[in-house]
């Protein structure tokens, strides 16, 4: 009987054992490891040029006209009647992101000397967005020098060329000087100029193009 009982206990244990070795082994977690992901960023960019005709004078019919090259400056002599070929034009280099692009046409002259419609009407896909005139009074001779600032905008956004540079229409094509000048108003534009200035600036992240030259202002303050 004795020996009997020693075997069931045994036998018990052995299960008990058995219990506790299984409850062991069935702990373990879930694993798995995944390929790399890798990530490549490159930098965009905007870059412009900006240049006009290298232009000569024509006495024959008072013309300044295009020698063929392009420059970023000329001078010009000019009379009753001249008419100047002036064609500031705006090239976005090849691989530049969508921009806007737009250009500031400051014109300085003596009040009451210069109007407007002396420049051609804008180019094509270029439009003038505002004009805005200040004023300011010698304090010597009271003389009054006026500046006219005019914002031409490209109407649309210029995409990514990825071939080659993206040359835009001139911002404008002529200079005309008005016939019914007098030598005494000539003698007042001595100190008259035109300088032109471009912009161009990501298309990307803005909502349009007020959105994007407002940042521009913004930023270039």
């Amino acid at each position: 009987m004795k020996t009997k009982m020693k075997k069931i206990l045994l036998l018990l244990c052995c299960a008990l054992l058995l219990v506790s070795v299984s409850v062991g082994v069935t702990v373990a977690y879930l694993t798995s490891t995944s390929t790399e992901v890798k990530n490549t960023f490159t930098i965009g960019d905007v870059k412009i040029d900006l240049d006009e005709a290298a232009v000569e004078y024509n006495p024959t019919d008072n013309t300044y006209v295009d020698k063929g090259t392009r420059v970023q400056q000329n001078t010009y002599n000019i009379l009753p009647g001249t008419v100047v070929y002036k064609d500031p034009t705006i090239t976005v280099d090849m691989n530049s992101e969508n921009c806007y692009v737009r250009a500031l046409v400051t014109i300085t002259y003596p009040k009451g000397t210069f109007e407007a419609d002396w420049l051609s009407a804008p180019g094509n896909g270029w439009e003038i967005s505002t004009t805005t005139t200040t004023e300011t009074t010698d304090a010597t001779t009271n003389e009054v020098t006026c500046t006219m600032v005019q914002e031409y905008r490209y109407k649309t956004v210029v995409g990514k060329n990825t071939a080659s540079d993206t040359v835009l229409s001139p911002i404008f094509t002529t200079l005309t000087i008005p016939t019914t000048l007098t030598n005494t108003d000539i003698a007042k534009l001595k100190d008259f100029k035109i300088d032109v200035v471009g912009h161009a600036i990501q298309a990307g992240g803005f909502a349009d193009a007020n959105a994007a030259w407002t940042a521009f202002g913004t930023q270039n303050n």
